[in-house]
Formats: C-alpha cells, sequence, structure tokens
C-alpha cells in the first residue's frame, strides 16, 4: 500500500490539482485501489477518462497486482480531511 499512496502523492495528486481537483487514496481491497475524488474531479465528465486511463494505468505500470481503480461516492464526508477521518458508509461509482 505504500507504494500506491507514494505514486498518488508524488505523481498523481500534482497533476490533478494542476485542473483543480484531488484524490484522496481511501484503501485497498482485493486488489482494487479505491479513491475519493474532490473539486473539479467530482463531477467532471472527464473523470472516468482520468481514473482509468491515467491514474490506473500508471499505478499498474509499477504495481502490476493492481486489477483496477475506483472512485467512491462519500455519504457523509465533506472534505478530503472529513473523508480521511469520518468512519463512513461509501459506495462504488458507477
Amino acid at each position: 500500500m505504500a507504494r500506491i499512496v507514494r505514486i498518488l502523492e508524488e505523481e498523481i495528486r500534482p497533476a490533478v490539482a494542476m485542473d483543480g481537483g484531488d484524490i484522496v487514496f481511501a484503501g485497498f481491497r482485493d486488489g482494487v485501489v479505491e479513491l475519493y475524488m474532490h473539486g473539479s474531479c467530482s463531477g467532471c465528465p472527464s473523470s472516468t477518462a482520468t481514473l482509468k486511463h491515467g491514474i490506473e494505468t500508471r499505478l499498474r505500470e509499477e504495481i502490476p497486482e493492481i486489477q483496477g481503480v475506483v472512485a467512491l461516492v462519500a455519504t457523509r464526508a465533506a472534505s478530503p480531511e472529513a473523508a480521511r477521518t469520518t468512519n463512513m458508509r461509501t459506495k462504488r461509482a458507477a
């Protein structure tokens, strides 16, 4: 998991932030990386392409055991900080 977080923090988050978005690592289960997407990423029509063709591709280059990347939808958190610290129910975005 440390390699996933390092790539997200050092490479992907800064690139996403340049377009006004943010991503927050939520977990890694059964080969799938789970992220929260905030800012301009939330609801952006291009976010699926960013997720699959950008983030997933980059992570799989370094960590082949990753099978996919999904965005989670927070049901109670209003900010990335709350998403990190709040024990909330989540669902995978379609």
